[in-house]
């Protein structure tokens, strides 16, 4: 496990607000997400399935697709079961999967 060395002046500015937003942005690296080839993601518009490359396929907005660009891992968390699953019937009532 990483140890980190604060600052009292980066102590104050948490304890002033914007907590786990302010770590965020003092420690990047602890929060990135190692993109797992088969492993499910989501960010505010993509769920997206990880290819590898930096590829994945899944659901961007109001479209599906493959070959769309997952960079930054910093953007994304695991997506749950549940949350790919909702996406799936959502599309297919919404008749926007065609294959």
């Amino acid at each position: 496990m990483a140890q980190y060395t604060i600052t009292e002046e980066q102590i104050k500015s948490i304890a002033e607000g914007g907590g786990k937003k302010k770590i965020k942005e003092m420690f990047p690296e602890v929060f990135e997400t190692k993109l797992e080839v088969g492993k499910w993601y989501k960010s505010d518009t993509l769920l997206g399935c990880y290819k590898g490359n930096g590829l994945c396929y899944g659901f961007y907005k109001e479209s599906y697709g493959n070959n769309w660009h997952m960079t930054n891992s910093n953007r994304y968390e695991e997506a749950t079961p549940e949350e790919v699953e909702a996406a799936l019937k959502s599309f297919l009532q919404k008749g926007l999967l065609l294959y």
